[in-house]
């Protein structure tokens, strides 16, 4: 009797243990997007480029971050059809696919469609973004973009420091050839 007990149970819960996986939901996953369509995408996003990534910044682990993290992506921009893209620029993006974030490659181009949030271009999975090994279609649908302007060292904000040197070395001359006028003028009247 024990014995018929004990293989009774073993089967009632192999059987709830095999309806439990029957019924167990399924992997997730956190982003899913609806394939987008060029004419949309182009009205809808403020900069659309050709470019390689050639540097990534985060702010570093710690116990607070998050794939909502933003992670800065460098552009070296070969060719542009839509925005004011210079031939270097940033793009943001989470950290995390989940979170719809787009992870690039350093050394690889992709055709990049980004957003301008805050003063910033931003992109991620459902935007369109592609590497350009893939996006022969949207390539040819596009046609022939231009080429990008150069930074302007002075207005960049990539070179904001430089401004500031150039600014801080005005300042400084100009300050020597006052000091120097005024003592030239005081040990002339000494005389």
């Amino acid at each position: 009797m024990k014995i018929v007990k004990m293989a009774l149970t073993v089967s009632l819960l192999t059987g709830l243990l095999l309806l439990a996986g029957a019924i167990a939901p399924k992997a997730v996953q956190a982003c899913s997007c609806v394939e987008p369509v060029l004419t949309e995408q182009m009205k809808s996003q403020d900069a659309v480029f050709v470019g390689e990534a050639v540097s990534s910044k985060t702010k570093g682990f710690t116990a607070f971050s998050s794939t909502l993290d933003k992670v800065e992506y460098e552009f070296r921009v070969a060719e542009v059809w839509k925005g004011q893209v210079t031939s270097q620029l940033k793009v943001y993006s989470t950290a995390g696919s989940d979170s719809c974030g787009m992870e690039f490659k350093q050394g690889e181009s992709y055709l990049v469609f980004a957003k301008s949030i805050g003063g910033k271009l931003e992109t991620g999975l459902c935007g369109g973004t592609k590497l350009l090994s893939g996006a022969g279609a949207e390539l040819s649908q596009l046609g022939q973009g231009s080429k990008p302007p150069a930074l302007d060292f002075l207005t960049s904000k990539t070179s904001s420091a430089g401004a500031w040197m150039v600014t801080l070395l005005a300042v400084v001359l100009l300050a020597v050839l006052i000091g120097y006028a005024y003592y030239r003028r005081r040990t002339s009247h000494r005389l």
